[in-house]
């Protein structure tokens, strides 16, 4: 996946539940692999091919979610720390964190201009406003794959 031109790779993790768990690559020329390994139609290997239009969709969509400012668990850096002082008294406030248990993990790399960037999704972008960009990616990977097609009928 290390090439000149853009590359995407999407791995989904199973849960305790039926989580649909594959990987699926899509190299800059439109080369698509799919990687099937629990819950899933299609186990194992499958290959197909897609325009390069549609890597450049990827490319957009990468750009829109800041993906290549995110660190690896896909938060933005704070721009600066918000500090409040009352008087004789300074608050510091901290980022929130949301934690997630028994979700599917996606996570999603990015290889531009030879650099990779990995960053791991716990699966609470819903609960988390400023991950929604990563959900928004990893769908648009899913959806330029085909990986419907693939997934099926969960459970099969």
């Amino acid at each position: 996946m290390l090439n000149a031109a853009p590359a995407f790779a999407l791995e989904r993790t199973e849960c305790l539940g039926r989580c649909s768990a594959y990987r699926v690559t899509i190299d800059g020329d439109g080369r698509v692999e799919w990687d099937g390994r629990a819950h899933v139609a299609a186990r194992g290997v499958r290959r197909s091919v897609i325009p390069r239009a549609s890597v450049e969709a990827l490319s957009a969509a990468a750009a829109r979610a800041r993906f290549a400012e995110r660190d690896a668990q896909g938060r933005l850096p704070i721009a600066e720390p918000t500090i409040v002082r009352d008087g004789h008294t300074t608050t510091y406030a901290f980022r929130d964190e949301v934690i997630c248990a028994d979700t599917s993990r996606a996570i999603v790399s990015v290889v531009q201009a030879g650099v990779a960037h990995t960053v791991e999704d716990d699966g609470c972008t819903d609960l988390d406003p400023e991950r929604a960009g990563l959900r928004e990616l990893a769908r648009a990977i899913d959806d330029v794959a085909g990986t419907a097609a693939w997934i099926g009928a969960p459970g099969r």
